[in-house]
């Protein structure tokens, strides 16, 4: 989305900024009752209950107007108080040292009430995600060619739990159900396949799961990882695993042609355990060509049984973000393409495509 406000730094500062920025996008945050919803946008951060209404910022400030600054990627803690969050308000000391951008984690609570920082300037920390109980952060640096770290929910106890040989990805990580272990996808040496990765919660028993091309999902229990494998020439397909942590018992679930998963956004286990559903584009072949097509919901059993479009989703051919509701009834959905003023941001709907609630637009309602 393009960046609103009148910025003080230089084309190629702001350039730089922009696409960082955009790299932050991620769906948007349930609160744990399922009663209001968060997202990060234009380096601002939006809350608004789940029937439309309330809509604000979390911070009462301009929309951008300095440059290099700003909120992104939330996370709200499991008990609804506080919320965890990428910033780059307090950037002394380390503001050249990534390209002119840096970033820390700043924590409020919930209303935006008692902002402090959980990091100091000596590391880039973006993405926090929140343990199942609330007691630490998970969390990345773009320093040293990226690591996954975890800290006390006061910033404390800052502990390394991925090597150094590994380059996670910009998706953050993602929490076990019961804790325990951190799944994370990363580049290994020089190669540009991205790899799943489990580590426990304390940085030991690294395990390396499989090839993956979207960021993977935990099974209710915790027992199994699900991702996916985009496969390339001489077939446009895309296929769906199943995986212990370690690794082990690795199974393919499906084999979906006409599904380029570089352009899946999201990838969700059912609460019930039977279906995993995504986002996605599908993609028409017309002689040597391909002609992609609207950006839809799909289900698909964890037995590869069956696979069903739900409904075409919003987002100029883009796929845009989705998340589960607490109680697996609805699903929301962030259009990360909306960009012009009256277009649909964020809205929710029922897992079949009805009962469709528009919660926000761009350029309004939000506060």
């Amino acid at each position: 989305m393009p960046l609103l406000g009148a910025f003080e730094c230089g084309q190629e500062e702001h350039r730089l900024f922009d696409t960082l920025a955009e790299s932050q996008q991620q769906a948007p945050i349930w609160s744990p009752d399922g009663t209001r919803l968060m997202y990060g946008e234009s380096a601002n951060l939006f809350l608004v209950e789940a029937d439309g209404s309330r809509p604000q910022r979390l911070f009462e400030r301009p929309l951008m107007t300095r440059c290099c600054e700003g909120d992104f990627s939330p996370s709200i803690s499991p008990d609804g108080t506080k919320v965890a969050f990428a910033t780059m308000r307090e950037r002394s000391g380390i503001f050249s040292s990534f390209g002119g951008v840096s970033f820390g984690i700043g924590i409020s609570a919930l209303d935006g009430s008692g902002y402090r920082m959980l990091t100091k300037n000596d590391g880039l920390f973006t993405n926090p995600v929140w343990s199942p109980d609330g007691s630490r952060i998970a969390t990345q640096s773009a320093e040293y060619h990226g690591s996954i770290y975890t800290m006390a929910a006061d910033g404390s106890d800052i502990q390394r739990i991925s090597p150094p040989s590994l380059r996670p990805t910009k998706d953050p990580p993602v929490w076990s159900p019961d804790g325990n272990r951190i799944a994370f996808r990363a580049l290994e040496g020089d190669s540009d396949a991205t790899v799943l990765y489990t580590v426990s919660a304390d940085g030991t028993d690294l395990r390396r799961v499989s090839v993956t091309s979207v960021r993977p999902t935990w099974s209710p229990d915790g027992g199994l990882l699900a991702f996916a494998v985009a496969v390339g020439r001489p077939r446009l397909a895309s296929k769906f695993y199943t995986a212990r942590p370690d690794g082990s018992d690795l199974k393919q679930v499906a084999e979906l042609d006409l599904l380029r998963l570089r352009s899946v956004s999201s990838l969700i286990w059912s609460l019930d355990g039977s279906w995993f559903l995504f986002a996605g584009t599908e993609y028409t072949r017309r002689s040597d060509s391909l002609l992609r097509n609207d950006a839809a919901l799909y289900a698909l059993r964890t037995d590869g049984s069956l696979t069903r479009k739900l409904t075409i989703l919003d987002g100029n051919r883009i796929s845009p973000l989705i998340a589960l509701s607490p109680d697996g009834s609805r699903i929301a959905v962030r259009d990360t393409s909306a960009s012009t003023s009256g277009d649909v941001v964020l809205y929710t709907m029922a897992l079949d495509g009805s009962d469709k609630k528009i919660l926000l637009r761009w350029g309004g309602s939000r506060g």
